[in-house]
C-alpha cells in the first residue's frame, strides 16, 4: 500500500467519516492536531502530531482488540506510538517484523501489557522471529 501524507484539513475532508469522531480536550488525538496520517490499513490512521503519535482506529478496528488489551489502553480508539500501537498492530494482525518484535518486548517488559502477552507471543513464534532474534 502506497504511503500517502495528509496535512490537518485533509484528514477531516477525507472519506475517513469515522475519523472525525475522534476529538480529546488537546485535539483531534490525544496527542494534539494531526500533522501528517498514512492509512495503516481500512479502519486504521497512524497520525504524527508535534508531540507525539500512534493509532486512530475506526470504531470497528477498536472492538476487534481483545476486551482485556483495549482496556489497558490509555485512550479508547487509539493506541500511542511506544508501546500500544505495536500490541495494536501485531493483535490486528498488521505488524511489520520490526513493529511484532517490538510488541513481544513491550508485553514481556510492562505489566500493563501482559494481558496481550500471549496473543503477541504466538504471533512473534508464527514468524519465526524467535529463531532470528536470539
Amino acid at each position: 500500500m502506497p504511503v500517502i501524507r495528509y496535512d490537518y484539513d485533509q484528514v477531516f475532508d477525507s472519506p475517513w467519516g469515522w475519523f472525525r469522531g475522534h476529538n480529546s480536550e488537546d485535539g483531534p488525538t490525544p496527542w494534539g492536531d494531526v500533522q501528517n496520517a498514512r492509512e495503516r490499513a481500512p479502519g486504521i490512521l497512524e497520525v504524527e502530531t508535534p508531540g507525539h503519535g500512534g493509532l486512530v482506529m475506526s470504531e470497528a478496528r477498536w472492538k476487534s482488540l481483545p476486551e482485556e488489551v483495549r482496556e489497558k489502553f490509555l485512550n479508547r480508539g487509539f493506541a500511542e506510538e511506544d508501546c500500544e500501537m505495536p500490541v495494536a498492530l501485531a493483535l490486528l494482525g498488521l505488524a511489520t517484523p520490526v513493529e511484532l518484535e517490538w510488541a513481544y518486548r513491550v508485553t514481556h517488559q510492562y505489566p500493563r501489557y501482559q494481558a496481550a502477552q500471549a496473543r503477541v507471543g504466538d504471533r512473534y513464534y508464527d514468524a519465526g522471529l524467535h529463531l532470528v532474534n536470539r
